[in-house]
Formats: C-alpha cells, structure tokens, sequence
C-alpha cells in the first residue's frame, strides 16, 4: 500500500517504509493482501501531517529485527511501551491499551503467581516479541516459540512447554484450532500495556531532527484517525 501526501522538507525520506506482523486489531491482512485497522489509520493521517508517503507491510516480528538491523525498516507497530531503556525516545501515538495473556492448559498444576512458577514451568512466547524479552529476563526455561499463533497452541495443548504469554490470539486461530482448544486452553491476564509506534534508530540517525516533526504528527491523529 503506498499513500501519496504533501510537500516534503529537505532532509525528510523520500518515503516511510512501515511494517506489522498483520495479524492483530491494528493491523490485519485482509484478503486481497491490504492491511487496514485503526493503527494504518493512524500512520495515514500521520503521514499527511509530515508530507511524507508511507508504505506498509506485513513480516514476522522476527524477520523485521533483521529488516531494521539493514536500514530496511523505518517504523515497525503495534510496540507495547514497557519503558524499557531500549525504546526510550523512540515510540509515537497511541493506538489504545492491550492486555497481555498466560495460555495455560486447564489441567496445569503449575500456575503464575505461584512461588515456583519461573522455577519450574517451561514458558514461551511468540520470537522477537515483548514478551518473549520478557520471559527470557525471568527464567532458564524459555522454550523457543514461533510466529503462528495455531503453533502455539498446538504447542501448548502437547504439553512442549507449560505456559505462553502474548497478547489476545483468539481473534486469528483458524477454527479447527479454536476447537480443539475450548475446554483445554485457558487465559490469566498479565498485564496491559499502551501500544505504540516504534521508530528505528538507524532511520533516526539517518534523519537527524525528525523525530519531534514525527510525535507532533502522530500525537495530532491519536483522536482523529484518518478513513482509509
């Protein structure tokens, strides 16, 4: 998808090259491979406010830390804003709040909140999300997860670890899936989080002064999204 906006100051890109895994209520991949939600909304309206084009993709968390890491990527959203050191000065608007979940099998004798549970539970998370950081910080037993949301919880279900922490997923199980885990699959809520925009530090870099030009912008659409 590529958005055509206004004249464009001299050190500005010539386009923002925007990616999201197309999966959530922010951002999802619809049919005909257009990506629409509130947050395509958001960046929309952001960028006619910067004068400056966007175009947006879809890719796994995983691959748009080697994206980034290229110079391939300028923005990547939804981010959780968790204050960690690393994102610090780098995340624009707000596209709302989202709770974080444990999936756990309803038989599981090893529960959040209990002395033991980062000693003893095998935990995952979806690879180069928030929460797979998270747990990773917590625990010696981090199972490597995946990108598919029906992975994970066939995963879960055949006991390869005890417990997952990601956002809601119930929305983009395929239906055999959802089937299977309804009486078998059940939710703790973690945590919820503001969710953000996050710019890349070698964009940053590469255009010196753009980042209050881009909180303006932003900050201007948080409660007047543009109609895509």
């Amino acid at each position: 998808m590529l958005a055509f906006a206004g004249p464009v100051v001299a050190d500005d890109p010539g386009i923002l090259r925007v990616f999201t895994h197309g999966e959530g209520v922010y951002g999802l991949v619809q049919r005909d491979g257009t990506i629409k939600g509130p947050g395509v909304d958001q960046l929309a309206c952001a960028s006619k406010n910067l004068g400056i084009p966007y175009v947006i993709e879809a890719t796994s968390m995983s691959r748009s830390e080697r994206l980034q890491a290229q110079g391939l990527l300028d923005m990547w959203f939804p981010t959780y804003d968790t204050g960690e050191p690393r994102v610090e000065g780098r995340l624009v608007g707000h596209l709302g709040d989202m709770a974080i979940y444990w999936y756990l099998r309803k038989d599981s004798t090893l529960m959040p909140g209990d002395p033991d549970f980062w000693a003893k539970a095998r935990i995952s998370a979806f690879a180069g999300s928030y929460p797979d950081r998270y747990i990773r910080q917590r625990s010696n037993l981090v199972v490597n997860g995946s990108d598919n949301p029906d992975t994970m919880v066939i995963n879960l279900m055949a006991g390869r670890f005890d417990a997952f922490l990601a956002a809601d997923i119930r929305p983009v199980l395929s239906l055999g899936i959802e089937r299977r885990a309804a009486g078998r699959v059940g939710l703790i809520l973690h945590s919820q989080l503001p969710m953000r925009f996050e710019v890349s530090p070698e964009f940053i870099a590469a255009h010196p002064g753009i980042m209050p030009r881009l909180k303006a912008a932003f900050d201007a659409c948080i409660d007047q999204p543009a109609t895509q």
